[in-house]
């Protein structure tokens, strides 16, 4: 007999993940206060310092940083998709806390299968980053059902 979907039924691994990543993105946007840290442009992106297949470090705050797509992919002397030793040195001597925050966490390795219990991990630990209102959005009701039955 085939499974039936039911509204109780928790969404897949990649809807998840792609929630972790919205709610991540959001939150350090809002860390950097909607501005790019390196010219102030309000048209902002969220740039994983450490690499986002890496997912030891992949939804932490602090791994993130919010740039301009000038200054996230294409500024041949500090994006860090263009120039990572100029982006290295433009940190060190802008932001060095995030700088010394990537020299330590840098060699983080996380082992293991991500399931759906560590994207619903994930994106409990975001929640209390985001007010409840934006967080209800941004994960949508079915989710947020789920995520209130997991924690209660």
């Amino acid at each position: 007999m085939a499974k039936r979907a039911t509204a109780k039924r928790l969404p897949g691994k990649p809807s998840l993940r792609k929630t972790a990543d919205k709610l991540w993105s959001r939150i350090v946007r809002d860390d950097w206060c909607g501005k790019c840290a390196v010219c102030g442009n309000p048209k902002i992106e969220a740039h994983h310092l450490i690499p986002r297949g890496n997912y030891a470090t992949r939804y932490e705050r602090k791994n993130g940083i919010a740039l301009c797509f000038t200054h996230h992919k294409t500024d041949d002397n500090i994006a860090p998709h263009c120039n990572a030793a100029g982006w290295m040195h433009w940190l060190r001597e802008n932001h060095p806390q995030c700088a010394h925050w990537y020299r330590l966490h840098k060699w983080d390795k996380s082992a293991g299968i991500k399931t759906q219990t560590y994207f619903v991990e994930k994106i409990e630990q975001m929640r209390p980053y985001l007010e409840p209102a934006e967080f209800a959005e941004l994960v949508g009701p079915t989710l947020l059902g789920h995520l209130d039955n997991y924690s209660a």
